[in-house]
């Protein structure tokens, strides 16, 4: 397969796909398009053991445990929509804190970077693109 979008590589699926669609006019059928979007896993819930992931696209997530196998539909207001709104929440603000640095950077400029870290740290599990993000902005404010 072609790489086409090598800096969205680490990014959500729906993400990449609207990226190769506004930049490459085509929507991605691979299968790592079409699968699981391995990027923004989500605790479950359920089981406390495995991961959530978004399957096929739509609002449905499914749990890789064998022992759980637990589905759900992200419904307003429940632990799936929360995890997702703190998610957003957590990109909006390394996004903001990323755009700010062509301001230049300041005596706080890192102590946020790091802040953004240590909550990616908490909230999301390894896999999810945004430590990809967060230790990316500190290497930047670091250097």
């Amino acid at each position: 397969s072609i790489s086409y979008a090598k800096s969205v590589l680490q990014t959500p699926r729906l993400d990449r796909r609207e990226f190769l669609l506004e930049n490459k006019s085509f929507v991605c059928e691979c299968v790592r398009c079409r699968g699981l979007d391995e990027c923004n896993p989500l605790h479950c819930e359920s089981c406390n053991d495995g991961l959530l992931f978004n399957a096929g696209g739509d609002d449905k997530w499914c749990c890789t445990s064998k022992a759980c196998g637990w589905t759900a539909h992200a419904v307003e207001g429940d632990g799936i929509s929360r995890q997702l709104e703190s998610m957003t929440n957590l990109a909006n603000d390394i996004n903001f804190l990323r755009d700010s640095l062509r301001y230049g950077i300041d005596e706080r400029t890192l102590p946020q970077a790091l802040k953004y870290q240590e909550l990616i740290t908490e909230q999301c599990h390894p896999l999810h693109w945004l430590h990809i993000a967060a230790w990316d902005l500190g290497s930047i404010v670091a250097s």
